[in-house]
């Protein structure tokens, strides 16, 4: 991966982290999360999004983000998520609003292929998911990849 917005984002959170060699995230990744704690994980996971978000605003928005915006991005939505993940059994407004009928999916422009992922860390049975699919302005499937990882410890 030679990209350096990732090298810089993801060392600041995982000093030393490697990744020369790499020729995709998903390898990486992978191998990566053998040899961390699922706290390491879910914060390199956050990190990418955020890296990904941040690239997703140069290129439609033409806003560019610092290494340090980026991760500061990523680890306060982590640590918000936490805690609203923390608090959601315990508020009556949570069961109030379903987040499917307030996201929708929207079809790129003509000519346009659009990419969505997502990311899941289950602590409970010690394991992640990623994925990410491409579709095209039809809806068309292009392409799409799935990983699910279970930690051994």
């Amino acid at each position: 991966m030679e990209c350096s917005l990732v090298r810089y984002c993801l060392s600041r959170v995982f000093p030393g982290v490697g990744l020369n060699g790499w020729l995709s995230f998903s390898g990486w990744f992978e191998d990566f999360s053998k040899g961390h704690t699922i706290d390491i994980i879910a914060k390199v996971a956050m990190v990418s999004w955020a890296i990904w978000r941040a690239r997703n605003e140069l290129v439609w928005n033409e806003k560019t983000s610092s290494v340090g915006v980026v991760v500061v991005v990523a680890i306060t939505h982590l640590d918000n998520w936490l805690a609203a993940k923390n608090k959601e059994l315990s508020d009556p407004r949570a069961s109030l609003f379903d987040a499917h009928e307030i996201e929708r999916w929207a079809k790129p422009l003509e000519n346009v292929v659009k990419i969505n992922c997502d990311a899941a860390v289950f602590s409970v049975d010690v394991k992640y998911g990623i994925g990410w699919l491409a579709q095209d302005f039809e809806g068309s499937l292009v392409e799409a990849t799935v990983v699910c990882v279970r930690k051994n410890q």
